[in-house]
């Protein structure tokens, strides 16, 4: 979580990124799994706790949807694999991780080309 954290904290230096990285995060949740993860005034902090509940209850109501969840934010796939052998914690901070840089990204590169 501390890495989720403090790339958030370094990369969203203007705050309209965080307003477009909650609703992008809520668009591909919504869209994968009908469940929207953040709070739309959550803090940095909030952003990666609610991440990593929402993943854990996808996890417990039909698992099969992270895969979907993965393909429509982007994470590449041999990125997730590197650690699948690890904890299933280790794993969901990694997996909240991937997530919310490749959703930084897509914020990121929206500003830029706009």
């Amino acid at each position: 979580m501390e890495q989720s954290v403090a790339f958030l904290k370094e990369k969203l230096v203007e705050p309209h990124f965080i307003k477009q990285l909650i609703d992008q995060i809520n668009k591909d949740f919504y869209r994968a799994t009908q469940i929207e993860a953040v709070p739309l005034e959550a803090t940095v902090h909030e952003i990666v706790v609610n991440v990593e509940i929402a993943l854990k209850e996808i996890i417990h109501r039909d698992a099969s949807k992270i895969s979907t969840l993965l393909y429509l934010v982007d994470v590449p796939e041999i990125e997730v694999e590197q650690y699948l052998s690890t904890t299933t914690e280790n794993l969901l901070s990694v997996v909240t991780f991937l997530i919310l840089k490749r959703e930084f990204q897509k914020v990121y590169l929206r500003n830029k080309i706009l």
